[in-house]
């Protein structure tokens, strides 16, 4: 079962990770001698994984995986001792080698689909003094002791399909390390939802464009560029020149408002040099809080395409 699980790529037949020999000899024990006379290395089904050169047997390996992923807040290497019957040390390097796996997999995981993403702040309060009139409010950051941390949480939302949940503990759910976190573990075509209005539901590698009759405000995200509000002017080399900067910051999807006539050079431009246009009515704009500016519509938080993605889909031209 173990073989099948290892080598399922060459249909359970097992092969030298070293040169690639797709015939190597099957001796006692499970181990498997290469074929190659230039190799000749000798492997098992573990090789290459953190369970390699393994003194335990697989059944106690699979029960301290179960005691592992079932316990509710996590198990401690004393209590795993006595369940397999071995010593503290055994079962202490089985724990951490088992969170090890999880941890070389978790970076190299990608959120498909409909993303959720939400935050939880951790500590950093003051202990609250004994009389009423001596406390202060513990939300406000003056009165913080400077250790108040953020757990991120992204969990797959999908309907017919497993659901994987990630975790990273940040210093702010809306600074940098939060997006960061997102554009390393969340695809770049998936859908992300949050739980508040200024980024639920957005678009990653994403730009906005505010149009204008004589100029074009654009924007990025803030870790996609020092400078991530820009103006532009409306020639065609000028628009050519926002494209190079789009495809400098990686956007893949440009939004912006269809207004009056304006927008068309803009999207033809932008179609043919192959990014996803998608242009949305100009009166969502009026759900935007606050005064209303140029350069408030085009950044990320005031663009009602990026935040909303209540668009009419990409024009025909």
């Amino acid at each position: 079962m173990f073989v099948d699980f290892r080598w399922a790529d060459n249909g359970g037949k097992p092969y030298c990770p070293r040169c690639g020999c797709l015939e190597p000899y099957s001796v006692r024990r499970r181990r498997f001698p290469c074929s190659e006379p230039e190799c000749r290395a000798e492997f098992s089904v573990t090789s290459g994984t953190v369970f390699a050169n393994r003194k335990l047997s697989f059944k106690k390996i699979i029960m301290a995986i179960w005691e592992e992923i079932t316990a509710a807040k996590g198990m401690a290497a004393l209590h795993l001792s006595r369940k397999l019957n071995v010593q503290y040390k055994t079962a202490y390097v089985l724990l951490q080698k088992l969170r090890e796996a999880v941890g070389l997999r978790r970076d190299a995981i990608k959120l498909q689909g409909t993303v959720q993403i939400d935050g939880k702040y951790v500590g950093g309060v003051l202990r609250k003094a004994n009389k009423k009139e001596e406390r202060k409010n513990g939300r406000k950051r003056e009165n913080q002791n400077g250790k108040r941390m953020c757990v991120l949480a992204l969990r797959e939302a999908n309907r017919h399909a497993p659901n994987r949940t990630l975790t990273r503990v940040i210093m702010d759910e809306n600074g940098k390390d939060a997006w960061s976190a997102v554009a390393k573990h969340v695809d770049p075509k998936a859908l992300l939802v949050a739980d508040k209005r200024d980024i639920s539901p957005t678009h990653l590698n994403a730009a906005a464009i505010d149009i204008g009759a004589t100029m074009h405000v654009a924007a990025v995200g803030p870790d996609q560029a020092s400078e991530p509000v820009r103006s532009f002017g409306t020639f065609t080399g000028d628009l050519h020149r926002l494209a190079d900067w789009f495809t400098k910051c990686g956007v893949r999807t440009v939004a912006m408002e269809s207004t009056g006539v304006y927008w068309i050079p803009v999207f033809e431009i932008f179609d043919q040099r192959g990014f996803e246009v998608i242009v949305v009515n100009a009166r969502d704009a009026k759900h935007v809080p606050g005064r209303k500016t140029d350069i408030r519509l085009a950044t990320p938080n005031g663009c009602s395409v990026c935040m909303n993605m209540d668009c009419s889909g990409p024009a025909s031209g």
